[in-house]
């Protein structure tokens, strides 16, 4: 599978998660997307439909954790952080928002368009016409306040794209860019977070990275089959961080470092709370951003 058809594959399959939350108690819950279930495919609707047999979500948490352990929390965990980030923007005045590889979330019309602010949802082609469709089938149209940006992160040229669909840049702007960086190149992370140096004072950053140690091969976390798969063989993993050095990676571009979340937050702030036994995802971390 290419780089760019796993991309597309991975819009919607990770909502799976996220609707599966819906069927547990609201005390219980670690993400609440009423509108997750709607966005899945027809197959993965099913499943998630069927999964209210607690039986079997149980069986396919066990199988998720076989192949990449804490997969299943760490999805949830990271839409919950992204969503109290977004509110948390919203709450200080930010109208203006752009999701960078938007797949097939609901955060720009569950959360920002109901607030009154404007969103940008940034994806591959493919992908944002796959969602505009499903959108106008679902709910008659696209909200006049999101705006769907096709534009390749890898090769396209971002600033124009957001420019042209009425991105204002001296607005301040809080940017969300969940699951993205680790598909991108080194000079395709440069790119974007060029674009992203020009932000104005307030704006916010909020975005996962995929430690380098593991794409290193120094440190798997149990996941194994995955580092074989894609980082070694297909080569879709290709950025990390290291935690030390997410703050001076930032400074280069203006931002400065909040925090970082990981396993351990999430299981502080989410997972025992809510008496559920999930684990986050080792590889994976969360990082909050302003520009100061």
């Amino acid at each position: 599978m290419t780089r760019r058809a796993l991309k597309a594959r991975s819009a919607d399959a990770p909502m799976l998660f996220p609707a599966l939350e819906m069927h547990y108690p609201r005390g219980q819950r670690v993400s609440d997307d009423e509108f997750a279930i709607r966005m899945l495919s027809p197959g993965l609707r099913m499943a998630a439909h069927a999964m209210a047999w607690q039986p079997l979500r149980g069986l396919l948490a066990r199988s998720v954790d076989k192949q990449m352990p804490g997969f299943w929390g760490g999805v949830v965990a990271r839409k919950r952080y992204a969503d109290e980030q977004v509110v948390d923007a919203l709450s200080a005045g930010i109208k203006q928002f752009v999701i960078l590889g938007a797949g097939f979330d609901t955060r720009a019309f569950r959360l920002i368009a109901r607030a009154g602010a404007d969103a940008f949802e940034v994806d591959l082609p493919e992908n944002s016409a796959r969602k505009k469709a499903l959108i106008e089938r679902l709910f008659g149209g696209v909200p006049a306040s999101i705006e769907l940006v096709a534009v390749n992160l890898e090769t396209g040229d971002l600033e124009n794209s957001l420019v042209t669909q009425g991105f204002q840049s001296n607005q301040p702007t809080m940017y969300v860019i969940e699951a993205v960086t680790p598909y991108l190149s080194h000079d395709a992370i440069a790119r974007v977070f060029a674009v992203l140096a020009k932000a104005p004072t307030s704006s916010r950053l909020v975005f996962t990275y995929i430690l380098r140690e593991f794409l290193e091969g120094k440190q798997l976390y149990g996941w194994d089959k995955a580092y074989q798969r894609w980082v070694v063989k297909e080569g879709i993993y290709r950025f990390g961080l290291s935690p030390a050095g997410v703050g001076d990676f930032l400074r280069q571009y203006g931002w400065t470092e909040c925090e970082q979340v990981g396993s351990a937050e999430y299981r502080a702030r989410y997972f025992e709370p809510a008496g559920r036994d999930l684990t986050g995802i080792d590889v994976e971390r969360f990082v909050a951003a302003q520009k100061a």
